[in-house]
């Protein structure tokens, strides 16, 4: 497995576990770990699958929305879920149902958090479309990073009662990098615990040094990540800057650091932003 953040990486073990124990991250659920066994066989059976997902009534629903969405262009609509995983490839599987369960693993007493998993399920979604359209990378993994890139941000929340000021600072901060004001105000940052949870719930390899690595702008210019971490990040980068103008949001101070490298690493030019920031726009409005 590539390195984490090298932030990460210097911790030694008794560290981590101790980081562990005062940050809560969510255990890898059940029926997560029961798709991937049977998707580990030799000869996975589409049957199986599909009695697995109907275990949990939710997720059966979760997967017929997405797959009968815009973002798939099914050209018949899949009425059970062994239809609607029909054609998925073994790991998509994998990945619609990490992202679907994450929610189900998250609560918080003090936070709603459903403007969160708007934002995440439309960075996700983007991300999908843009690795799509770009031809940047598997549209899988990309809608798998979408989804977990921040979850570090909720469990930092329930373990910090000060991180809501440390966000916005953060947001604001035109000149340390978004990480950097997490680690002054708390010793360790979202990226870092992210990481950790996906590495923890067995996400593919990309998908957990991206995370790690998504604020550090500085692996665009340097072999710290290879390019299919380096398209994660910047697709994530563009995804967001897109929903902020979806939102009606003036540019964070951290988009604006991300933007042109990550237009530059993907080779988008403005005007094929602006197209793509309206195609996406349409996919948002059709899925409300």
């Amino acid at each position: 497995m590539p390195d984490l953040d090298p932030r990460l990486a210097r911790l030694d073990a008794q560290e981590v576990d101790d980081l562990i124990h005062s940050i809560h991250i969510p255990p890898r659920p059940s029926l997560l770990a029961d798709l991937q066994q049977e998707i580990d066989r030799p000869d996975p059976n589409l049957r199986t699958l599909a009695r697995v997902v109907e275990k949990d009534v939710a997720l059966s629903g979760a997967f017929l929305k997405t797959v009968n969405s815009a973002l798939y262009h099914r050209a018949r609509k899949a009425e059970t879920v062994e239809a609607a995983l029909t054609g998925l490839g073994l790991n998509q599987v994998s990945l619609l149902a990490g992202g679907f369960l994450v929610r189900q693993s998250f609560h918080s007493d003090r936070y709603e958090l459903s403007g969160f998993w708007e934002t995440s399920t439309r960075r996700s979604v983007a991300m999908a479309y843009l690795a799509r359209e770009l031809r940047a990378g598997s549209p899988d993994l990309a809608r798998s990073f979408g989804l977990f890139a921040d979850l570090g941000i909720p469990m930092l929340m329930e373990r910090f009662g000060d991180y809501g000021e440390t966000l916005r600072l953060a947001h604001c901060s035109m000149h340390a990098p978004f990480t950097e004001v997490e680690d002054g105000r708390h010793r360790t940052n979202h990226a870092v615990i992210g990481a950790l949870l996906a590495r923890n719930w067995k996400l593919p390899d990309d998908v957990v040094l991206a995370i790690s690595l998504h604020h550090d702008y500085t692996a665009f210019a340097s072999d710290q990540a290879p390019l299919s971490v380096r398209r994660l990040i910047a697709l994530g980068a563009i995804s967001d800057i897109i929903i902020q103008h979806y939102m009606g949001l003036a540019l964070s101070a951290d988009m604006h650091r991300a933007g042109p490298l990550a237009l530059d690493e993907l080779g988008v030019g403005s005007d094929e932003l602006d197209d793509l920031n309206s195609a996406v726009h349409d996919i948002f409005n059709q899925d409300a």
